[in-house]
């Protein structure tokens, strides 16, 4: 699989929701909402890490595979490729040999509102709901 094939707007990119991107908020589900800090891209400036679910589909990878990569996550939420591209953002392919389904979304994240705009977006795609105890 080549990591130039293009991402279609369609394809699901999944974020690994941690206890800090997390924050109360009694109306949503689990009494928890995402925050902005889902959003923030690594320090080394690779951008957003996610997992392409089209190449997850290809590869076989679940879910539940996808939760048990490092950093242990508490939910599975995503963004489609086309949400991600309505911000002026851009999904990448980013396969890592461990992880196939790899991918970032890169572009300016300084803006606050993107990334709160992404985290809404992302409240209301649950792969795997929250499991905080």
């Amino acid at each position: 699989m080549s990591p130039e094939r293009p991402i279609a707007d369609e394809v699901r990119l999944h974020r690994r929701i941690t206890e800090h991107h997390l924050t109360p908020q009694p109306d949503a589900p689990g009494g928890l909402r995402i925050t902005s800090a889902a959003f923030i891209p690594s320090s080394d400036g690779s951008g957003i890490s996610v997992n392409l679910g089209d190449t997850m589909a290809d590869q076989g990878i679940s879910p539940e595979t996808v939760m048990g990569l490092p950093p242990p996550g508490v939910g599975l939420a995503f963004v489609a490729a086309e949400q991600v591209r309505s911000e002026e953002l851009e999904p990448r392919r980013e396969p890592l040999a461990d992880d196939p389904s790899h991918g970032a979304i890169v572009g300016d994240l300084s803006s606050g509102g993107r990334r709160r705009r992404l985290a809404r977006l992302a409240q209301r795609q649950w792969v795997i709901p929250l499991d905080v105890g």
